[in-house]
């Protein structure tokens, strides 16, 4: 659904020249729309600032953070070692993942030591490897925004329930409070209803004795003469 006046062009994967390299306005749309991804709420940040990569080839050890470099999308390539997209072990970069997009607010960590080639959009020649790595991309963001959903969940649930013990709590104390207030001799030592204690607190601060309604009889059935 549109939000504002947007002109719609298509242009297929499969949109490649002899050399499998994407034509320009297709790779023209992949960066931009990998950044948009890396700029979702509730994604991770790092624990540090992250080494922002000015060659081809990389070497991290164990909690070590790689980043793009702002405004640039970084294909990365394990080569030994394994890595974790965002720091979420669930979501693991191994040399069988093959290539994989970081694009801005996007960072990988290592799990041990790591070596990695790491390159731009413009040198990802074959349509396969750019197919596979953005659908992996996918496949790890709509986890996470899962993620993030069931955990805003569970926050709202506890949250709910802390109000709920805190309506509790504090209705709980009014009664007692009214309760104290009144005069053991304008209500029976017997009061069960809370409702009937707070009735006579109002009563008794108006100066109108409530008292409790004394049980109804039952008529006797006339007698047969």
């Amino acid at each position: 659904m549109a939000l504002e006046p947007v002109a719609i062009a298509s242009f297929p994967l499969q949109e490649t020249d002899e050399t499998g390299c994407p034509t320009d306005p297709l790779r023209q749309l992949i960066d931009p729309w990998i950044h948009h991804l890396g700029q979702i709420d509730g994604l991770a940040k790092p624990a540090q600032s992250g080494i922002v990569p000015d060659i081809h080839y990389i070497s991290l050890t164990s909690g070590q953070v790689c980043r793009a470099a702002t405004g640039e999308v970084a294909w990365v390539r394990m080569q030994q070692g394994i890595a974790s997209w965002m720091g979420n072990p669930a979501f693991p970069l191994t040399a069988e993942l093959g290539c994989f997009p970081l694009g801005d607010g996007m960072f990988l960590q290592a799990q041990d030591h790591l070596e990695f080639f790491i390159r731009p959009t413009t040198e990802v020649r074959h349509r396969k490897i750019l197919i596979r790595g953005l659908a992996q991309l996918h496949r790890y963001v709509f986890s996470t925004l899962a993620l993030i959903q069931t955990r805003d969940q569970r926050l709202s649930l506890k949250r709910f329930q802390q109000r709920q013990r805190l309506n509790q709590s504090v209705t709980e104390t009014v009664v007692r409070t009214l309760t104290g207030v009144l005069d053991p001799d304008d209500l029976s030592q017997d009061i069960e209803s809370p409702l009937l204690a707070a009735a006579g607190a109002v009563g008794k601060a108006l100066g109108v004795a409530i008292h409790r309604r004394p049980p109804q009889k039952t008529p006797l059935a006339p007698k047969t003469p």
